[in-house]
Order: C-alpha cells, then structure tokens, then sequence
C-alpha cells in the first residue's frame, strides 16, 4: 500500500516578501528530501488569490520540477485561520 503525506502551508507574501522566499526554501526541501526520492508527497499551499508572489513560486515550481501543488484559495480573513485551510485538505 503507497501512503501519500499531504503537507499543507499557509503562505501571505502580499505585504511581506519574506514568505514567498520561505515558501521557496519549503518546497525545495520537499522536492530534494521526498518527491525526487521517490515518496509520494503532495504540498498543499494556502494563500489569497491576490497574492501575485507565491502564485509565481508555485507556477515555477509545476513547471521547472512538475511538482504537484494543491492551491487552496482563501479570502485573507480566513487565512490566517489554519485550521480552515488543514480542514479542506483532509476532505480532498
């Protein structure tokens, strides 16, 4: 039986560049350390749809690596609660 690990992170680069850069360093880590050594691994990233900078990390991150991101878009009021955002994860 193959187990897929969902990993799910919340990201608001609109006012701080700086989480887009994390966001960067996140999905590098689960590129190199899972999904390129074959685990079955499925990022999911959290974020408002105005968010233009961790829509252009995870745009290159399908299209250099083809790495499989699951988008959950939320208005911003939401999104700091995690628990919305965990909560639809688990139900897909």
């Amino acid at each position: 039986m193959r187990v897929e690990i969902r990993i799910v992170t919340h990201c608001w680069a609109g006012k701080y560049e700086q989480y887009s850069l994390a966001l960067r360093w996140h999905l590098s880590s689960i590129w190199k350390w899972g999904v390129s050594k074959g685990y079955s691994i499925l990022p999911c990233v959290v974020y408002n749809w105005e968010d233009k900078s961790t829509k252009r990390v995870i745009t290159w991150f399908r299209r250099k690596l083809g790495l499989p991101i699951y988008d959950i878009l939320l208005p911003l009021d939401q999104l700091g609660r995690r628990a919305i955002g965990r909560n639809i994860a688990a139900k897909q």
